[in-house]
C-alpha cells in the first residue's frame, strides 16, 4: 500500500499536507507510511488495492459471499476510499457465486388441495380464472366474465 501512494497524485498531496503543520482536517492522519481516514487505512484511487480488498473480504472463508450490506460493513471497519459503497455494490452484483445462490424472497405456496373424486362422469366441472392476462377481443381479466376464483359445478 505504501508503494502505491507514490503513483497516486491525490495521495502525494495528502501526505505533504499531513506532514506539514497546515493540516486542518483531523479526519486524516499519516503514520508508519500509511494514510488513515478516521483510523481506517485510506486506499485512495488505487483500483488494484480496492479490488484486492473487495475480493479478500467478500470471498473469505468466514462470512464470505454474504451480500452487499455485510461486505460493506466489514470493509468499512478497516478501509476507506471514495465511492466505497458503490464499489461494493458493483463487485457483489458481478459475483457469479452470489448470483447463483440468490435467495428467493417470495412466499412459499400453500399445500395443494385435491379435488374430490366424483362418483359419475361429468358430475363436477371446475374452471380456474386467472388475472393479469392481455386483452383478447376487447375483454380482459377485469371484465364481468373473469373472476379470480375457482368455480365448480
Amino acid at each position: 500500500m505504501k508503494a502505491s501512494y507514490a503513483d497516486d497524485p491525490t495521495a502525494q498531496g495528502l501526505i505533504l499536507k499531513l506532514q506539514s503543520s497546515a493540516n486542518t482536517d483531523p479526519s486524516f492522519s499519516y503514520s508508519d507510511g500509511l494514510i488513515r481516514y478516521k483510523g481506517k487505512v485510506w486506499l485512495g484511487d488505487n483500483a488494484v488495492a480496492q479490488h484486492h480488498v473487495l475480493q479478500a473480504i467478500h470471498q473469505s472463508g468466514v462470512g464470505g459471499h454474504s451480500g452487499v450490506q455485510a461486505t460493506y460493513y466489514r470493509i468499512k471497519q478497516l478501509f476507506h476510499w471514495p465511492g466505497l459503497k458503490q464499489a461494493v455494490k458493483k463487485f457483489v452484483a458481478a459475483c457469479s457465486v452470489c448470483q447463483q445462490v440468490k435467495v428467493e424472497h417470495i412466499k412459499q405456496p400453500g399445500r395443494l388441495q385435491p379435488q374430490p373424486v366424483s362418483d359419475q362422469a361429468w358430475k363436477t366441472v371446475c374452471m380456474d380464472f386467472i388475472e393479469g392476462l392481455p386483452k383478447s377481443q376487447k375483454f380482459d381479466t377485469t371484465s364481468k366474465y373473469a373472476r379470480a376464483t375457482r368455480t365448480c359445478y
